[in-house]
């Protein structure tokens, strides 16, 4: 075979293993909670500690894997990853499960921040829509196999099994990663440069703060005064960050880059945007179906589970279709979609028929792998060779950021309509039962959670297209 298709395999199967853990995570979420008589607002966290710092390491490895080489940050990441999972699954409580949770979400910082810069290093521009749509639809296959084989071991066996198997798979990236992977030479641009440290820690402090505020908010009141406080420091490091950018000479994110070219920053802010709307779908449909319908963890994968075929299947055809039609046209399509879907579940109700929940997952994933892999594509032919690490690295960055503060801001408006009805944010033991009522509330901030992502959605759209930039696909 090839060296170049096992590379791409061995950055695919890294992709797959990430997804896989993630869509099992959100699974297990509910029986995690449940067993170590966690509530909703700390349980969020094994979603969130693992987003938060994929989110805090993407640019500044990304930056770094450009000065470094992509082959020793990605293999460096598959063993992190492993460790991570593997000690996950021995974990005594949620805390030491939370951290190493984190330690997982490091390795897979690692692989995703040299993914998309691997693959377009392999491909030239007139195959990057397909070779990008290959990608999405290992992100679907990942998401398919977390749901239904994540629910299996759940249901039948033990969530500590899922981790354990990520573990194993991440052995075989980083081996193949070791045996097949070319160290690129450094152009003379990027021996002069040095690596931003200090922007890399303004910008992982910012993210920390910004969303465990976001986090605490609903729990101790906005009003709080640590509350508060945590908000106007994350602004002021944010300042700090920016500031700092247009000083130095080596910048962790050259902002001359997207000078001239409004087109490079709508993309990037709409797939921030895009993740934001529709991580809130996959964070509360599980819970809606497991706490308001009864199912068990093998039930919710299953209604979850068409809408991560769709995106296998759509995924390589859609980034095909773009290479012809124009890459921002085919992801203006996929915002439209997944508007719609964010609108109709705004009326979702208890006596909602599962298979019409079961559509409009497929619906949101159709509007998702419309979307991905032509918006990428876009990016990418916009910025340099010797910047494409941190594109890779911005990429996914606005990715994570966008499924962490829709998790966070999603859970944080569900627990203030609770608070409203009179429930706190509490998870049922196993052997509690769960009221009509207290039901009724969950759903309702169900409801306004798609409400406002479907509104944030449909402003994404509409300036996307009447922008109409001359500097795209």
């Amino acid at each position: 075979m090839d060296r170049r298709h096992i590379v791409f395999f061995t950055v695919m199967l890294g992709t797959f293993v990430s997804v896989f853990t993630g869509n099992a995570t959100l699974i297990a979420m509910p029986v995690v909670a449940v067993e170590f008589s966690s509530d909703l607002l700390t349980a969020q966290w094994l979603i969130l500690a693992h987003f938060l710092t994929i989110s805090a390491l993407l640019l500044p490895i990304g930056s770094l894997s450009d000065l470094i080489g992509r082959k020793r940050i990605f293999a460096s990441g598959a063993f992190c990853f492993f460790i991570g999972s593997a000690l996950s699954s021995m974990a005594p409580s949620i805390g030491m499960l939370l951290f190493f949770r984190v330690l997982t979400a490091a390795g897979a910082a690692m692989m995703q921040a040299c993914s998309l810069a691997i693959i377009a290093n392999l491909y030239s521009q007139e195959k990057r829509g397909r070779v990008f749509g290959i990608q999405m639809a290992a992100v679907g296959a990942g998401g398919i196999l977390g749901l239904s084989i994540g629910g299996v071991l759940i249901e039948r066996i033990d969530w500590r099994g899922l981790y354990l198997l990520t573990g194993c798979i991440n052995l075989l990236v980083m081996t193949l990663t070791l045996l097949f992977f070319k160290k690129l030479p450094k152009t003379e641009e990027q021996a002069k440069k040095t690596f931003d440290l200090l922007g890399a820690f303004l910008v992982a402090f910012f993210l920390i703060s910004f969303i465990v505020t976001l986090t605490f908010g609903p729990k101790r009141g906005w009003l709080d005064p640590a509350v508060l406080s945590t908000l106007i420091v994350s602004m002021l490091i944010l300042l700090s960050f920016i500031r700092h950018q247009l000083r130095t000479r080596f910048p962790l994110i050259d902002f001359s880059l997207f000078k001239g070219k409004p087109s490079l920053i709508l993309s990037v802010l709409a797939g921030f945007l895009m993740f934001m709307g529709t991580s809130s779908i996959r964070m509360l449909i599980p819970f809606f179906l497991f706490f308001a319908l009864g199912f068990g963890p093998e039930k919710v994968g299953l209604v979850m589970l068409p809408g991560a075929i769709m995106t296998a299947i759509l995924s390589p055809l859609m980034g095909r279709f773009s290479d012809y039609w124009g890459a921002r046209k085919t992801a203006n399509v996929g915002l439209l979609i997944c508007m719609i879907t964010l609108a109709l579940l705004s009326f979702l109700q208890v006596s909602t028929p599962v298979w019409q929940i079961t559509l409009l997952v497929m619906l949101l994933a159709t509007g998702m792998a419309t979307f991905y892999a032509p918006n990428n594509s876009a990016v990418m032919s916009m910025v340099p060779k010797k910047d494409f690490g941190l594109f890779s690295g911005m990429l996914n960055l606005s990715r994570t950021i966008g499924n962490t503060l829709g998790i966070a801001s999603a859970t944080a408006i569900v627990a203030i309509v609770m608070a409203g009805y009179g429930f706190p944010p509490q998870i049922p033991g196993p052997d509690e039962q769960i009221g009509d009522d207290h039901i009724a509330a969950l759903t309702e901030g169900c409801r306004l959670v798609f409400r406002i992502m479907g509104f944030i959605a449909l402003a994404n759209a509409v300036s996307m297209y009447l922008s109409r930039p001359r500097d795209v696909i």
